[in-house]
């Protein structure tokens, strides 16, 4: 009897231990993957300063110069605008893109940070990237590696197959693929009815800033103006 008296013991010292353990790992995980020490990387800021440039490349089909902070701006807009539109369905259960900041960091790479909301517990995403395009490819690719939620490192295509609804949700043009964000070279806008079709057709990215080129629409205003003129002087 004394000898299996002491075998519960032992086993219930056992189990003390590991339930301890457990305890002290679920919550170094938890502690871990709440980190929001780099918050501060993800720009909430709204800016259309990426306009001009882009603007200046579709009209005389130049290479322009865009930075950080030209795509961080933009990518505010785009994200607080979508935010707004939410629906109380489309929040329950699934992550939520509060915010992201991309930071050019040379040869064509990237740092990715992304504010997510799940079920109300704020997280903070980030990656590395490498940008692959060529002028003759119809998409961008980022592909994603040594992602994170705070300080925690979670295997890039499960934590990227979690992000396709939220991102495809932003833009219905842009999905996830493995371990890539895909977003098009080309897109088509009406204006005045009539059809204008621009294409990135180069993309070089550096430290801070990126050269970015589009196919020009000066033959399409020309015609838009000629239209233009017609009705002006049409009986």
């Amino acid at each position: 009897m004394k000898k299996a008296g002491k075998i519960w013991v032992v086993v219930l010292v056992i189990l003390l231990v590991l339930t301890a353990a457990l305890g002290a790992g679920a919550y170094f995980i938890y502690t871990s993957a709440t980190d929001l020490s780099e918050l501060n990387k993800v720009n909430k800021t709204e800016s259309d300063s990426i306009l001009e440039p882009l603007v200046k490349s579709i009209v005389l089909g130049e290479e322009q110069t865009i930075t950080d902070s030209d795509i961080n701006g933009a990518l505010a807009m785009v994200i607080n605008s979508y935010n707004e539109n939410l629906t109380d369905s489309q929040r329950k259960d699934a992550f939520i893109v509060k915010g992201a900041s991309i930071y050019l960091t040379g040869n064509n790479t990237a740092k990715i940070y992304a504010e997510l909301n799940y079920n109300d517990i704020k997280l903070l995403f980030s990656a590395n990237s490498k940008i692959v395009f060529n002028e003759n490819s119809d998409f961008i690719y980022f592909e994603v590696s040594d992602t994170k939620l705070g300080s925690l490192p979670i295997p890039t295509e499960f934590i990227m197959s979690k992000l396709a609804d939220g991102i495809d949700s932003i833009n219905k043009d842009f999905r996830v693929n493995g371990n890539r964000i895909i977003i098009p070279s080309e897109y088509t806008f009406e204006i005045l009815e009539r059809e204008l079709t621009l294409r990135i057709t180069a993309l070089n990215a550096s430290d801070g800033s990126a050269t970015v080129k589009t196919t020009s629409a000066m033959k399409f205003l020309e015609g838009l103006i000629s239209d233009i003129f017609k009705d002006l002087f049409s009986d």
